[in-house]
This record gives structure tokens, C-alpha cells and sequence, in this order.
């Protein structure tokens, strides 16, 4: 097996299935007969929203026969599962998930059942009453969810030189940070203590330490980073690339929401491109410069479903991120809907 190391990250999916099938199915034609270590990360939220979460589920399931694979949690899963077992003081973030979160959608794709339908396909007006003691999962589901990881580390070797790359669902928390839930009680929570986080009880013990907004938490937080954390370069999602303009007015004047690429994000101050041109984002910067990536570009809202690819062997050559997307509002005839482009940077 050779050194090559070839890291795919995958950004929220929403019940999508049929964009993540063409989207791993490009993966495989990229990897079929390569000689390189592969792994694919994803983010979270596979579920809700869209109609066929846990055909989402299986697919993803299935990929442990044929890649290495990390899945972390994203704040819908981490919902359902407040839903399912909710934690003293967290009732109501449970039920969030089921009446305005897109959980009726999942019910309705894990159950499958007329009744069930009946009750609650298509009911967005209206508020039905269903109890976590109605949702029947099948084992295989609730062991995926319980092994669901929080945060990710990974270690890639360019060359001489070492990316060290750190996975949220949504952006660290730093308190200097928060320019939307602004409060001068907030904790600080070290970057080293929110990495350790791996599993659904770590998550639940760091509420109680740190008790302060939900939004804050790195599943939730939607804040821009000002500064890196640290060496790393961090992936996330959770916030659609379409409304960070929204959310922060003026704060990434170089990016164009409606471009559906990559929100990468550098230190204050400097220019965010977003020009795709002859299949490549350039960018006057070496990749470690960067602070972070959003691949959430809102595959579930009409937009694109994005992976991205750290290959050593490309970044070593000339600095390259590759991206597929898959666009979900694109004609699907002859593949069309899937587009291949590169993220440039000067250097790593």
C-alpha cells in the first residue's frame, strides 16, 4: 500500500439520497485501482428535511465494506437523540426536533408506514402529536447513532510537512468570537477541551461544565472564526454557505452566497474569492494559512451537496483541494448535475 493519503470530506447530506449516491459514486471512479489510503469523513446531519434519511443511513452503512469511514454528529442527529432519551433539563430540545427541525420527515422514512404517513407526511402546518415511545428503530440505526462521533482529528503528511486538520459539524467555539449571541458570561472552553469530545455523554458533561446558549456549541455555532485555532485547519458545515450573508451583513464582502462553493475562510482581513474560473479557485494564500472550511452549501435547499479531497500526493505537487458537488435543482441527464473543480493555493 502506498503512503498516498487521499481524505475526503463530505458535507451535510438532509435526507438526500439521491445527490450523495451520484456524489460516492464519483468518489469511487476517483479511487477504483489508486494504491492510497482512503478515509471519508462526514460532518453530520444525514437526516431530516429530506425524504429518505434512512436510505441515507444504509448507504452510508454500507461504505464501511469498502472505505475507511468517520461519521460525526451533527446537531439534527444529536436531536433525535434528545428526542429518543432525552437528558434532565434538554425535554425541549427534543421535541424541537420533531415540530420544527425536519424530524417528521425522518419518522416518516425510518417507520414507513401508512399510518404513520397519514399522520404526518406533509404536515408542516400543523403540529401532530408523536411520542419518542412511537418511533421504532431497528437496532443496526440506533447503534449508528450512539457510535456517532463529535469532533475529528486527522493528521496528513505533505511532503515534509504535516496538515494537521481538526472535523466539527459546525465552527469551534471561542468566545471572542461571538458576534451573534453575544454575552459577557460565556465561559471560555479551550479548543483542546472541545476536541476531546468524541462521544454523546462527552458532549452532555460539557454542557453541564460549560453551561451557556445551545447556539454556542460546536454542533450549533454558526459565528465566523476571526484567528485560527491554533496549528489546525478546521472542516465544519451546518451553516448553508447561501445565508452566511445573511447572518453576518458586510463581514465576507469577497464572497458571493449565491456562487454554492466553499465558504474558506483566512484571518481578519483578508479577501475571500470565490471567482470559479477554468475549474479552479485561486487563492493568494498557503493552505495553512486558511482558518476553515464551511462545506455546507445546501444540498437540501436546492443548492449542491460538496465533498472535498486532501490528497497528499496533489497537495505536495502544486497545492491543490479538489471539490465535487452535486446539484440537487441541475438536469441529472448524463451526469450532468455533478461538477468537478480545485481549490488553488500558493502552497500548503
Amino acid at each position: 500500500m502506498s503512503t498516498d493519503r487521499s481524505l475526503w470530506v463530505i458535507g451535510d447530506i438532509h435526507g438526500m439520497l439521491d445527490p450523495l449516491v451520484v456524489l460516492l459514486n464519483t468518489i469511487r471512479s476517483i479511487e477504483y485501482m489508486r494504491e492510497r489510503q482512503v478515509t471519508l469523513v462526514f460532518l453530520g446531519d444525514y437526516i431530516d428535511h429530506g425524504p429518505c434519511s434512512r436510505e441515507v443511513v444504509d448507504a452510508l452503512l454500507d461504505l464501511r465494506r469498502e472505505f475507511g469511514v468517520v461519521f460525526l454528529a451533527g446537531n439534527h442527529e444529536d436531536m433525535l437523540m434528545q428526542f429518543m432519551e432525552p437528558d434532565p433539563g434538554f425535554e425541549d430540545y427534543g421535541k424541537a426536533w420533531f415540530t420544527g427541525n425536519g424530524g417528521q420527515a425522518t419518522v416518516c422514512s425510518f417507520m414507513n408506514s401508512r399510518g404513520v404517513l397519514s399522520r404526518l407526511w406533509m404536515r408542516s402546518g400543523s403540529s401532530p402529536v408523536f411520542t419518542a415511545a412511537e418511533l421504532r428503530l431497528d437496532r443496526e440505526y440506533i447503534e449508528f447513532l450512539h457510535a456517532l462521533v463529535y469532533t475529528h482529528t486527522e493528521d496528513l503528511q505533505v511532503g515534509d510537512q504535516l496538515l494537521h486538520l481538526a472535523f466539527s459539524h459546525a465552527s469551534l467555539y471561542r468566545r471572542s468570537d461571538c458576534r451573534l449571541q453575544p454575552n459577557s458570561d460565556d465561559p471560555e472552553i479551550s479548543v483542546a477541551e472541545q476536541l476531546a469530545v468524541k462521544t454523546r455523554r462527552d458532549f452532555q458533561n460539557l454542557l453541564r461544565r460549560h453551561p451557556m446558549w445551545l447556539d454556542n456549541y460546536h454542533i450549533w455555532n454558526r459565528e465566523i472564526p476571526r484567528e485560527k485555532f491554533g496549528d489546525l485547519l478546521l472542516l465544519h458545515g451546518h451553516t448553508p454557505t447561501s445565508i452566511v450573508g445573511t447572518l453576518h451583513p458586510g463581514r465576507l464582502p469577497g464572497f458571493d452566497p449565491n456562487s454554492n462553493l466553499p465558504l474558506v475562510i483566512f484571518p481578519e482581513g483578508r479577501a475571500v474569492p470565490t471567482q470559479l474560473s477554468e475549474g479552479e479557485v485561486r487563492y493568494g494564500a498557503n493552505l495553512r494559512d486558511a482558518i476553515s472550511f464551511n462545506i455546507d452549501t445546501g444540498g437540501v435547499y436546492g443548492h449542491a451537496l460538496t465533498a472535498v479531497n486532501f490528497s497528499s500526493s496533489r497537495l505536495r505537487e502544486d497545492g491543490r483541494v479538489g471539490v465535487i458537488q452535486v446539484h440537487p435543482g441541475w438536469t441529472h441527464r448524463e451526469f450532468a448535475a455533478c461538477s468537478r473543480f480545485h481549490l488553488q493555493f500558493t502552497g500548503v
